[in-house]
């Protein structure tokens, strides 16, 4: 790298074929360049090596893709936008980056960026991929797309494709509402009222993330209301309630229309699992995989080529970047990939002739194994010392049943040996028990081990009292062996169809290993709002044992039970439809998922839009009164800047009005197809005169902006 010349001189060299510093390997690796001739021009560098070309099929084309943008990472601040996709293990590999300057004059180069510049580098991406080898035939189309909060980034992607379904990235969701909460509630030292309205919202936040149905989610909005329009009665929580139905009115305004809904909600990550075709736990919550891959990039990668932390120059950012970064990286997954197929191979006979599961070859840490055939069963097989410390908990009362929200199913509590029995709000194990024979425990032993823990048999010591008494009207049944409960499961899957995650409760997820224990129940027992055939659907017959078949003396309520027995196929189908509406098209082949995506970026620009204009308008009021005060004004480059802006914003923005819907997703931004520019070849591009002739300009902005401090006096 000859550093005696401007660093977009030599990438301008090294991209020309004519040129004796072409280099052709890092022509090769990238697949769109545009130099910055004049000033109103963009830098832009686009990246993708062979390994990413195909990464990019393997893992991202019918599959989910990530994308997020960084910077900071050059002397010049160049913008950094990563696509990402997740392989077989789970891990992120990136496919595409994307470089370019930010425009003339900007203050902040974070924010140096919209719609238009991120939708040409995806359209450029996408045709380049379609043009490589590895295409064979087929467009690329990835299919669920996870990004932050940001509109530009989300509108382009619909631009380039307009099929995508769009889910937004939890943890900037719950960022973006501890914001808010915390400007209403404030972080110092707080009240005891302004504490409790504080967990009820979180609380809430976390109820809403975890539901299926949004009229059960605007039920819990309306509950919590219900409640803190109590607390607006007392004086000394009147300040703290006011600012908890501030935040509600936050929520409903801008979080819960069904179209924002479904990008954050579970019932988003539900139909992305059913467009992708795979488990819902496969379908990516966050965009943690891309946030971690800049921390590495930032902190490990690129300062082994830093002298002294000073930042790199871009164009030595980029050499480094196709020459050492990505190909150790690609050589890292390769390697591993190596091992695990090694460890396959070596360990063939001693698997049992199966391969090696992925966590075993992955993770050495004691989690819940999804792909463990007994991860989620119950059964009692004899276990003496479990036995015991069930028959201890029964009779010291450490049961204690509550309202269960699902029929044929009963749930309880057990407080956990370290809590404060006292306490209200002591940590407790949640217990399930279904008439077909499923149970679910929230506790680690169960969740880590399956089978059935010492807080289920106490459970059953309570359900056994309750059938010789009289209590309960169903013959609950217990399975004694794992493949008894491996048929309990697959009966109850069969009876149920589409519904029986909603009728019978799921085991929680346990990526921590440690269990779940809380004041508050999992979101699996009351939070799933199950549909009307799953809640009132009977367990299947043929779990009934037959010493209990002559219990059911025909009556108003067994009469009940037949009837929806008889109806349980027109149910099924009605819910199957329900659940199908998400694979329902228009006529322009989208389905449901995909049209709220592009209500919802619409949706959020106009509401982007509405705040700036509260915010800008009662100061331009203030101007014009100004401007009008004054008998002459001296014209200056902000003030000619500052027309030509107002009066295309102005135009724009009649535009907008005069061919904008009410369905805020039939017009706008996202619903624009991406049309590529007419593709010239390089040589035309390029200066008649050649690279050494041609005037380059450096990215923009062109020097480094500081901030000064201002010691005007008021």
């Amino acid at each position: 790298i000859d550093v005696s010349k401007r660093p977009e001189v030599n990438v301008d060299e090294w991209l020309c074929p004519g040129h004796a510093n072409y280099k052709p390997d890092i022509a090769q690796a990238v697949f769109h360049y545009s130099r910055r001739a004049a000033k109103g021009d963009r830098f832009k560098v686009c990246i993708a090596t062979a390994d990413m070309d195909a990464a990019a099929w393997n893992h991202v084309h019918q599959s989910q893709l990530i994308l997020d943008g960084t910077f900071g990472l050059s002397s010049s601040r160049l913008l950094l936008w990563i696509a990402m996709g997740i392989d077989s293990e789970g891990k992120g590999v990136p496919v595409a980056m994307f470089l370019f300057s930010a425009p003339s004059g900007t203050r902040a180069t974070h924010a140096g960026y919209d719609t238009a510049i991120i939708t040409e580098l995806l359209g450029e991406w996408n045709e380049s991929l379609n043009r490589s080898k590895n295409a064979k035939g087929r467009t690329f189309r990835p299919l669920v797309a996870i990004t932050d909060t940001d509109t530009k980034e989300r509108g382009a992607l619909l631009r380039v494709w307009p099929q995508l379904v769009l889910l937004l990235c939890k943890f900037h969701v719950r960022q973006c509402w501890t914001n808010r909460r915390n400007q209403l509630l404030g972080k110092g030292l707080e009240s005891t009222w302004k504490t409790q309205v504080r967990a009820r919202i979180q609380n809430l936040e976390s109820a809403l993330l975890a539901s299926v149905d949004i009229k059960s989610a605007n039920t819990l909005i309306e509950l919590e209301s219900s409640a803190l329009t109590e607390l607006l009665k007392n004086e000394p929580s009147r300040g703290a309630a006011q600012a908890g139905m501030e935040f509600l009115k936050y929520m409903t305004a801008n979080w819960m229309p069904e179209a924002m809904w479904l990008g954050w909600s579970q019932r988003g990550r539900n139909d992305a699992a059913i467009h992708l075709g795979i488990a819902v736990s496969g379908v990516l919550p966050t965009t943690n995989h891309l946030e971690s891959f800049n921390g590495v990039l930032k902190a490990k990668h690129i300062p082994q080529w830093q002298h002294s932390g000073y930042r790199l120059r871009f164009d030595v950012l980029i050499f480094h970047l196709i020459h050492h970064i990505l190909p150790r990286l690609f050589a890292q997954f390769r390697m591993r990939e190596h091992l695990h197929t090694w460890k396959d191979q070596r360990f063939h006979v001693a698997a049992g002739g199966s391969s090696l599961p992925p966590s075993s070859r992955s993770h050495g840490r004691l989690t819940s194994n999804p792909s463990n055939p007994a991860s989620g069963l119950a059964w009692f097989e004899d276990d003496a010392q479990r036995d015991d410390r069930a028959k201890d908990l029964y009779s010291r009362n450490e049961i204690v049943p509550i309202h269960s929200l699902r029929p044929y199913e009963l749930w309880a509590t057990c407080a956990t040996s370290s809590a404060n029995r006292q306490d209200e709000r002591h940590d407790r194990y949640w217990l399930t028990m279904h008439a077909s024979g499923a149970a679910t425990c929230t506790c680690p032993d169960w969740l880590n081990r399956a089978g059935a823990c010492k807080h289920l048999r106490a459970l059953r010591l309570v359900v056994l009292s309750w059938m010789r008494s009289g209590a309960v009207g169903n013959a609950y049944i217990f399975p004694i062996s794992k493949e008894d409960a491996h048929k309990t499961r697959e009966n109850n899957r069969a009876w149920y169809g589409p519904v029986y995650c909603s009728a019978v409760t799921q085991p929680v997820s346990n990526t921590s290993g440690g269990g779940y224990c809380a004041p508050s129940p999992p979101p699996t027992m009351i939070f799933n709002a199950p549909h009307a055939a799953g809640r009132t659907t009977a367990p299947p017959s043929i779990n009934i044992p037959p010493a209990h078949v002559d219990a059911f003396i025909p009556s108003l309520d067994t009469e009940c039970e037949l009837q929806n027995i008889v109806e349980l196929e027109a149910s099924t189908q009605q819910v199957s439809a329900a659940v199908g509406d998400a694979e329902t098209s228009d006529a322009e082949g989208r389905t449901n998922s995909q049209r709220s995506a592009h209500h919802a970026v619409a949706l959020q620009i106009q509401q982007q839009c509405s705040a700036e204009i509260a915010q800008l308008l009662p100061r331009l009021h203030g101007m014009a009164v100004l401007i009008s005060d004054a008998p002459r004004l001296r014209g200056t480059t902000e003030m000619l800047e500052f027309c030509d802006v107002v009066e295309g914003l102005r135009e724009r923005l009649m535009e907008s009005l005069a061919t904008g819907s009410s369905d805020p997703g039939d017009q706008g931004v996202c619903t624009q197809l991406y049309r590529s520019p007419p593709r010239q070849s390089r040589k035309r591009a390029r200066s008649p005169q050649g690279v050494a002739g041609y005037a380059l300009l450096p990215p923009s902005p062109e020097q480094r902006q500081k901030r000064k401090k201002s010691y005007k006096s008021l």
